[in-house]
This record gives structure tokens, sequence and C-alpha cells, in this order.
């Protein structure tokens, strides 16, 4: 259960971010991709950006993703409007 809810998080979060919504979601995008930039270099190394590769190689393997990121996910999540 709870790693659908941070699979869910993190589309959100990349949603919004792709979407260019409100001042508020691009602050927590910020810090959602600093918390889980390393995470994206190690767990989708491979993967070309664009086209929701990267959201969706994070939603295949959302179990290996580090606590800190899952925490910036959580956060972002419980802000969003």
């Amino acid at each position: 259960m709870k790693n659908r809810l941070v699979t869910s998080v993190v589309i959100g979060i990349l949603t919004v971010a792709t979407g260019g919504c409100r001042q508020a979601s691009s602050q927590s995008f910020g810090q959602v991709r600093a918390a889980c930039e390393a995470d994206v270099r190690k767990i989708c190394a491979g993967v070309q950006p664009g086209g929701g590769r990267i959201r969706e190689c994070l939603k295949e393997k959302h179990e290996q993703l580090s606590p800190t990121c899952k925490e910036a996910l959580m956060d972002a999540a419980a802000k969003r409007p």
C-alpha cells in the first residue's frame, strides 16, 4: 500500500512539474528533484530523459527509492492543492 502511494506521489509531482503549475508546486518539485536526483542517476541511469521515461522508471522501481527521496515525495504530496 505504501509503495503504491509513493508511486502515485512520484507521478503526481512529475506531472505537476511538467505541467508548469503554481509556484508552490515548483518549490515542491525543486525539493523532490534535489532529494531524488541521486536515485534517478543510480536507479534510472540508462533511461533517456523525455517522454515520461524517467517517471516510468521511478514508478517501476519505486521500492528502490532512498528514504530521503520517499520522504520528499510524501512532503510534496502533503502540500499539493
